[in-house]
């Protein structure tokens, strides 16, 4: 954990992870605005539209959070999944004001996410929040007293070796950007890149999930399944399922999935007429 990148005296404190987040920010804001230049549309349009998703995204993120823990909109805190759906209300009155095409621009967004995300889960990392249950298999972490993972009563000690969850999402994403720019080379028709990735993500978020112990993410249905709990290297009443993320992932995944299809059989339709 190193939550604090430098500081200048007393009053001026620079923290990992709002870097990691900017970087990421802007790594996938990059990818985005080539692929969407190499469509044929105005790079301007883009840049335009990533604005409107940074701030539609940051609202939906901090709505979402405060729904799940009961916190005030006011405090820290985030899920990523919420910056998903409010970065889609962004979509859909930046289309309707701009008069853009939303094709384009949400294959561009979906190429430029995986690896911009991987950037924020490791600033997740130096911050210590997003952590994992307790486990004791390879590459084990542990955070140190005060971090976010660590249990405020116990005064001067660490957590237990703890599942690495945000390092193995960031691998997870990267691998997800990969097959995107893989799939990118042999796109069929608009949309078909973000409809991937949302399956894919869907696919990714279920399963860091089922790690994942920090309380504040929240259960829909808390599921246990102990062999599967001890073959995985988990405490066997550690729930796996139903967390509130792995319930947005299923219900995305299945309209993504949905939309493939249809999309696929009006395709093989055309072909025939």
């Amino acid at each position: 954990m190193h939550p604090v990148l430098f500081s200048l005296g007393q009053g001026f404190v620079v923290h990992t992870y709002g870097v990691l987040v900017t970087v990421g920010y802007l790594v996938g804001a990059w990818i985005g605005t080539r692929d969407f230049r190499k469509s044929g549309q105005p790079p301007a349009t883009f840049v335009g539209f990533a604005l409107w998703a940074l701030l539609g995204s940051f609202a939906g993120a901090r709505l979402l959070y405060v729904i799940v823990t009961g916190g005030r909109i006011w405090e820290g805190g985030a899920v990523f999944l919420g910056g998903v759906l409010g970065a889609l209300v962004a979509l859909v009155v930046f289309v309707l004001v701009k008069r853009a095409r939303p094709g384009p621009l949400v294959d561009a967004a979906a190429l430029g996410l995986p690896f911009g995300h991987a950037f924020g889960r490791l600033g997740c990392f130096a911050a210590g929040c997003c952590f994992g249950k307790e486990w004791h298999g390879p590459f084990a972490v542990s955070f140190g007293p005060g971090s976010l993972a660590s249990d405020p009563a116990a005064t001067g000690t660490g957590t237990p070796p703890l599942f690495p969850t945000q390092p193995f999402e960031a691998l997870l994403e990267l691998g997800l950007g990969l097959a995107l720019v893989f799939l990118r080379k042999r796109k069929r028709y608009h949309g078909q890149i973000a409809l991937t990735w949302v399956v894919g993500y869907a696919l990714v978020r279920t399963a860091v999930e089922v790690f994942r112990g920090d309380s504040s993410r929240g259960l829909v249905i808390p599921i246990e399944l102990p062999s599967v709990a001890a073959w995985l290297g988990l405490e066997r009443h550690d729930p796996l399922f139903l967390s509130t993320s792995q319930a947005i992932s299923i219900v995305l995944a299945l309209a993504a999935i949905s939309l493939l299809a249809t999309m696929a059989l009006a395709r093989r339709e055309t072909r025939r007429a």
